[in-house]
Parts: C-alpha cells; sequence; structure tokens
C-alpha cells in the first residue's frame, strides 16, 4: 500500500486504521444546533478520508473532533454529523487519522533478510574520520573494529545497542 503515491505504508499503522474503521460505529447525529459551526470546522480543519476500491471511490468521509479530543465527529459527503465511538471503550476515535504523514511511513530501511549481512560499515558524512566496522554473527551484531574511537567496556554496552539496531532497521526475526 502507498501513501501520497509516494512512501510504502507500514503495515501495522493500516491494520490499526481498518480495524478502528470495523469497530467505530455512529452514536448519534450532531445536534442540530451544531451542525452549522460543525460542518464549517470540519471543512477548515477536518481530515478527509477516501476509501477507494480498485480505483474507485467507495467511500468518503470527512473526520474531527472537539478541542478536548473527547468526541469524535464523522461527517458523510452529504453534510450529515455524527459523534462516532468505539463500543466498550473511551477512545478519541480521530486521533488515527490525525497522525502525521512520517507515522504512516513503513520504517524498516532493508528489505532483506538481516542473516544474510557479514559486515556492516558506518560513515558519518559531517566527521568522516569516526567509522564504525561492525561484523554480523547469527546470533548478535560483534564490534570488530572502532577506527577513530575507543569505548570502555564497549562490548557490555555493545549487546543491548546492537539489539536495538536490529530491530530499528528491521532486522528482527519473524
Amino acid at each position: 500500500m502507498i501513501i501520497n503515491e509516494k512512501y510504502e505504508a507500514d503495515r501495522q499503522m493500516i491494520t490499526v486504521l481498518f480495524a478502528t474503521l470495523k469497530q467505530a460505529i455512529p452514536k448519534r447525529p450532531v445536534a442540530i444546533t451544531l451542525q452549522d459551526s460543525l460542518r464549517k470546522e470540519i471543512a477548515a480543519n477536518g481530515i478527509k478520508f477516501l476509501a477507494l476500491k480498485v480505483k474507485t471511490l467507495s467511500r468518503q468521509i470527512w473526520a474531527g473532533g472537539n478541542a478536548q479530543k473527547t468526541e469524535t465527529y464523522f461527517q458523510s459527503k452529504d453534510g450529515k454529523s455524527y459523534v462516532v465511538t468505539i463500543p466498550g471503550y473511551r477512545v478519541y476515535v480521530a486521533s488515527i487519522f490525525e497522525l502525521a504523514l512520517n507515522d504512516w511511513r513503513d520504517k524498516q530501511v532493508f528489505r532483506f533478510n538481516w542473516q544474510n549481512i557479514k559486515s556492516l560499515a558506518v560513515t558519518y558524512p559531517t566527521e568522516p574520520k569516526r567509522k564504525i566496522l561492525k561484523h554480523l554473527s547469527r546470533e548478535s551484531f560483534l564490534a570488530s573494529k572502532v577506527l577513530t574511537q575507543t569505548l570502555p567496556n564497549w562490548t557490555g554496552l555493545w549487546t543491548p545497542c546492537s539489539i536495538a539496531f536490529r530491530k530499528d532497521f528491521g532486522f528482527g526475526q519473524k
């Protein structure tokens, strides 16, 4: 799945989005006295959500909420607004629509099996003399050389870093 025709989407975030949409239900229509002001607020600050099915518009809603982020409103294409909730939860449903673009992007950097990597070199463009070369074994990264810096007790410190590094860059086992 692609975001804004540019970035690969985080599959877990898409799962959360669809689970939210599946469980969210209209609790009640918004009061008639609030419809006009809410329509203007959602038009100015709401999030337009388009659901496409094979490049054809399947559903269109505008999502927004109150300033306290305690109530979510969905506005249909015809302008009718509803208070939306997930039964059994006190949750601000619109929060999934308010996420920044980078929160939707896939965070995995490398798309291959980490066990196929023999070594990894890290070079800092602003500090070219600061280079680190790592060798990868099945169990963990092992620091073989720190070319320009020596770290006291680096073996003990490196193990948690290597595990975090492996997870952050998508090298975790599945």
